[in-house]
């Protein structure tokens, strides 16, 4: 019995065995997965670790706190030691806008409104000055440079915190920041420089611009020259109004030979040393040629102390709702209603801040050691993107200062590495609504690729006809204000406190509340200094411990929406598992090596002419025609942001708005965005980050006119901050991510009736000539706005591609349509192009077009798409006719005996595409001919329309299998021929026949011993056989010979790489619609370079699926 009980409980459940089977193998995945993430890290900190001693710059401005420096750190303080030096030995005198003026020569008139001046000077005192008159001449004391303190800020100034070699700093020199702060004097009476109500209407900042100049033609002089070299002025990147002066050192070879004097190098020419005559050779013996370590960068700054309360103006003035310029042609001097300027008000407490802000920097880079490595991992990956040095962009001390507040708010520890800090900053960044837009960057995220319900609600499908509130179609005030309650606003801690009671002890706080209760502002009036600044600053608060700084006052709201797409890519790319399908990239190379800079990143770029642009703006074209009020003004004003900043604003807001959904991201090219692979071995100050500069002694007259600014505001153009070449752009450029989804959509749909003010907002955007009134299926009568006309507002005609909606040409018409209803000077729209698409009319060289101009004539062109899928469908026709009339059916009705249609003694198992016409992948594909079958005029014709030049295209058939094939080469190559010739006969035998399945076939028929040639549907065709058999013959040899070997290469390339090519190649097409216009425009590349027989059309197909298919940092 206790056997048999034995046996029973031996044996087998079946449940039981199966679930410990998936238990265990549950177990091995998990900890294979265990295993390669532990394998993962190791390698992305080894990575790191390399990645942070080959480009962390160990240079500090006090000697000895580091523990290596780099060697030429000491001639680095010894260089601004001789800088201040030089700057204190200034003399007193006096001041004026005619010490900024270039020389007269470079001036069309002597006059005073006709100079050219090296900055840009745009103050009441200045407008006052050029008017002409004597009394109003402008001119302020300077006491001389002994009241000057010159001190390091920036990265410099923290102890070298952040700072990086050239590899490190996208192929730029390490620059070092030295601050000339100028003492101050808040009382009207008492004499000096900067004081009293010199905070208003720009005089601080053209006071500070003066007296740089100044500072600059000393550095530049004889005396000064062999020690400090060339004196560069050029623009600041945080703010465009205001210069900075790069200094670049002489070689140390050429400072030894002035120290050294004459008299040592006439000894050395009677010993007969040869050194002097190889310098002039750019040589020296047994030395390689020195070259510059770094430049100086100085910055003008004001003295005082904010943390401690001292200011030169009144505190209050730093309240973000303060109006503090009120210069412009769009102010209204009556009105004493001023729009706030807080962009404006920040510049001013920033140039407090400099001190505090390094010395701050420093502490953290001190009490904890990660920080200055995650800061680097931080700065490179800003580099790799453009986010970096750019006017709207951060600087290298903000993005510091962000990481203190990291760690002052316990989310960094000081014991955590800096791939996880790195790691919690990219999250930081990504979860924080810094424009209080939660909604629509939710939304914007799943127009990526998400498929949930906020997607759901925005993603358009087709054509349909729809209205959705959030495709802005909202009123501009509305769609630009995003919702204050729930924007973010963060406040550096002091040290030991924590943020809240940083922001319940603040002074300025304080000063705010009781400066309310005096004024006695309305309940709509924030209530506290934090909702003050949440409710009247644009783009992201993060303010200092005073509460009077704000580190994010000049970055723009694009910026930052793009900054946290980026964001989230790297942390999806950090938390990858290498077990996953896409984990097998590296996120070190993803995050850290590959760059991903403004001319990658966007599908499409638009040049708009600034010179045809409205500078100050108060009603738009369409409310000076039509009377609808639409003020572009108080989008971005001149006044708070500058001219330029303004317009590129104005013109990002007012296109998301009307682009909705239909692109993902609108950005402006700025700062820092050149190319580093196209920068390298150039040794031009511009570098790669394309900041214009001049030199101040030196430059050519073409330079100097094309640098300097006209003393008559009215009159000056607008110019872009980015350089080109050795000048500044005229055009404003604008980088577009089109959404795939939903960019082809044609109508949209307003607003219901009843809601007069979203409907006002709706004609006022689109203009009453483009938004009708329009009757939809559901009843309702709104108004719509129709994009399938192919009519342009410009003279010269819109050019209309193939597939022209699919890539993004709903898009070009409604960014050309509001750019000219909106922003261009009415009497400039019909005499040129304002709007130019860079990337899409490139597609004229691989698409037909179709040119719809006003009058009734139009020239209809080839749609290459659609050719290629008439190829395609010819193609499937063909397959289903081989291989139906291959299969072998009885020759009577009850007969044994079987045979097929067309007499092949194999049924044709399956027909594999080879050539590129049928992947989308061919540059011109053939056009049907009614020679050949052309299947839309069935019947043929009486001649022939053209002349087919393209190849034919190649198809091979695959047979079953069967084991009579012959045991010799040369037989198999005999058998396949004869398989040819029966398939020609038994073809014109069905046409002979009356088949209507041959109705196709037209044309003769050629038959070789490797393929045959015939037309049907229009096409030629040249048809294959493949049979394995001969390829595993001439793989079952043991001793081949050469021309076996080679036999068996050409026949495996022919009959199996090229089948796998074509179907990894059509797949990468299939997921990737714009994959086969690039591979067809790097093949026009090719053939127009001449390299159409060194590069084969596999090898290009190959390297552009690399792009698609492992995209990343891109996708």
């Amino acid at each position: 019995m206790s056997d048999a009980s034995f046996l029973s409980s031996t044996r087998a459940d079946p449940t039981t065995s199966v679930a410990g089977e998936e238990a265990a193998a549950g177990a091995v995945t998990t900890a294979r997965s265990a295993t390669a993430e532990l394998y993962r890290t190791n390698l992305l900190r080894l990575e790191t670790t390399e990645l942070l001693s080959e480009s962390t710059l160990h240079l500090s401005p006090f000697s000895g706190e580091l523990d290596r420096e780099v060697k030429w750190s000491d001639d680095v303080r010894r260089y601004v030691e001789t800088v201040r030096l030089a700057i204190e030995s200034m003399d007193a005198t006096a001041l004026g806008p005619d010490t900024a003026a270039m020389p007269m020569a470079v001036s069309d008139d002597n006059q005073t409104a006709k100079k050219r001046y090296w900055v840009d000077l745009d103050s009441d005192k200045f407008r006052k000055h050029v008017s002409g008159s004597e009394s109003a001449r402008w001119c302020f004391p300077f006491p001389g440079g002994k009241g000057l303190q010159i001190e390091p800020i920036g990265q410099y100034g923290a102890g070298g915190a952040g700072m990086t070699n050239q590899r490190g700093n996208a192929l730029c020199l390490p620059m070092v920041d030295v601050a000339v702060l100028v003492p101050s004097h808040a009382n009207v009476e008492e004499e000096g420089m900067i004081g009293g109500k010199d905070y208003l209407n720009g005089r601080y900042f053209d006071k500070q611009n003066i007296l740089a100049i100044h500072i600059a033609k000393l550095l530049s002089q004889k005396k000064h020259r062999k020690k400090i070299g060339t004196v560069h002025a050029s623009i600041e990147r945080s703010d465009l109004r205001r210069i900075a002066l790069i200094l670049t050192p002489p070689l140390p070879e050429d400072l030894s030979e002035s120290n050294a004097g004459d008299e040592g190098r006439s000894k050395k020419r009677r010993k007969g040393n040869n050194d002097d005559l190889s310098r002039k050779d750019g040589k020296k013996k047994g030395k390689t040629k020195k070259k510059t370590r770094f430049r100086v960068r100085l910055v003008l700054g004001m003295q005082g102390n904010p943390v401690a309360g001292n200011f030169w103006f009144p505190r209050a003035r730093i309240f973000p709702d303060r109006c503090n310029n009120r210069v412009g042609p769009s102010s209204d001097r009556n009105s004493p209603d001023q729009s706030p300027t807080p962009t404006y008000t920040n510049a001013l407490a920033r140039d407090l801040h400099h001190v505090s802000t390094a010395r701050t920097v420093h502490a953290m880079s001190k009490a904890c050691g990660a920080f200055n490595e995650a800061l680097v991992l931080a700065k490179i990956w800003c580099l790799q993107r453009g986010f970096l040095r750019g006017h709207d962009t951060f600087d290298t001390t903000s993005l510091s200062v962000l990481l203190v507040y990291l760690y002052r708010t316990k989310k960094a520890g000081t014991r955590m590495g800096p791939i996880q800090v790195f790691t919690i900053l990219m999250k930081f960044i990504a979860e924080t609504d810094w424009l209080g837009e939660g909604d629509t960057i939710d939304a914007a995220t799943a127009t990526l690729g998400g498929d949930n319900e906020a997607g759901a609600r925005t993603m358009g499908t087709g054509d349909t006809i729809r209205y959705a509130p959030s495709e802005g179609y909202q009123g501009l005030a509305v769609f630009s204000a995003g919702n204050g309650s729930l924007k973010a606003a963060i406040v550096l801690p002091e040290l030991g406190l924590s943020e809240a009671k940083t922001i319940d002890h603040c002074a300025q706080g304080e000063l705010y509340h009781s400066d309310l209760q005096k004024n006695g502002f309305d309940k709509s009036h924030p209530k506290t200094l934090l909702d003050c600044y949440k409710a009247h600053v644009s783009g992201p608060v993060f303010l200092d411990s005073t509460m009077t700084l704000n580190y994010f006052g000049s970055i723009s709201p694009s910026f930052i929406r793009e900054l946290q797409g980026e964001a989230r890519k790297a942390i999806r790319s950090l938390h990858l598992h290498s077990d996953e399908p896409s984990g097998a990239t590296s996120p070190f190379r993803q995050l850290l090596m590959e760059g991903c800079r403004f001319w990658r990143r966007y599908d499409a770029y638009i040049h708009i002419d600034l010179n045809n642009i409205r500078r100050y703006v108060g009603t738009s074209n369409v409310s000076a025609q039509k009377g609808a009020v639409y003020d572009m003004c108080a989008i971005c004003g001149a006044n708070d942001v500058g001219t330029y900043e303004s317009i590129s604003r104005s013109v990002i807001k007012v296109l998301r708005m009307a682009l909705g959904d239909r692109v993902t991201a609108i950005r402006a090219l700025t700062f820092g965005n050149g190319e580093t692979d196209l920068m390298q071995g150039n040794n031009l100050m511009l570098e790669t980050d394309q900041v214009p500069s001049i030199p101040i002694r030196g430059a050519s007259m073409e330079e100097m006119k094309s640098w300097g600014v006209d003393g008559d505001p009215q009159s000056r153009p607008v110019q872009s901050p980015v350089a080109d070449g050795i000048n500044r752009r005229d055009t404003l450029v604008l980088g577009l991510r089109i959404n795939p989804q939903t960019c082809h959509r044609i109508i949209d749909r307003g607003p219901q009736a009843n809601d007069k003010e979203a409907m006002a907002s709706f004609i006022a955007l689109w203009g009453k000539e483009k938004a009708e009134l329009r009757r939809f299926k559901d009843g309702a009568i709104v108004h719509a706005v129709l994009w399938n006309t192919d009519v342009s507002n410009t003279p010269q005609g819109y050019i209309k591609f193939s597939g022209d909606e699919k890539m993004g040409g709903v898009v070009e018409r409604i960014i050309r349509h509001v750019i000219n209803l909106h922003f261009v000077v009415p009497t400039r729209q019909e005499k040129s192009l304002l709007v130019a698409f860079g990337l899409r009319n490139m597609m004229s060289l691989i698409e037909g077009v179709s040119i719809a101009s006003n009058s009734s004539s139009k020239t209809s062109g080839v749609d290459s798409t659609a050719m290629h899928k008439d190829i395609m469908a010819a193609f499937d026709s063909l397959t289903v006719f081989l291989r139906r009339n291959s299969i072998a059916v009885p020759v009577i009705s009850g007969s044994k005996e079987t045979r097929s249609k067309l007499g092949l003694p194999l049924a044709v198992e399956a027909v594999e595409p080879v050539s590129p016409s049928l992947r989308y992948s061919e540059l011109f594909p053939p056009e049907a001919q009614p020679l050949l079958g052309d299947g839309k005029k069935k019947g043929g014709g009486s001649r022939v329309p053209g002349v087919t030049t393209g190849s034919p295209i190649v198809i091979q058939l695959r047979l079953e299998g069967n084991s009579k094939w012959p045991t010799d080469v040369k037989a198999i190559s005999a058998a396949k021929c004869a398989l040819l010739i029966q398939l020609a006969e038994g073809i014109e035998t069905m046409k002979r026949n009356g088949s209507s399945e041959c109705w196709a076939f037209n044309g003769p028929i050629h038959v070789t011993p490797t393929y045959i040639d015939l037309g049907y549907r229009g096409y030629s065709w040249r048809i294959m056989i493949r049979a394995d058999q001969e390829i595993k013959l001439l793989s079952s040899l043991r001793k081949p010979s050469a021309e076996a070997l080679e036999l068996r290469t050409i026949l495996t390339k022919r009959h199996v790489a090229s089948v796998m090519h074509h179907s990894m190649i059509h797949s990468v097409h299939t997921q990737h619609p714009s994959a086969g216009s690039t591979v067809r425009l790097a093949m026009r590349w090719i053939h127009a370079h001449m390299l159409t027989g060194l590069l084969p059309q596999e090898a290009i197909e190959i390297l552009v699926g690399k792009v698609f298919v492992d995209s990343q940092p891109l996708d």
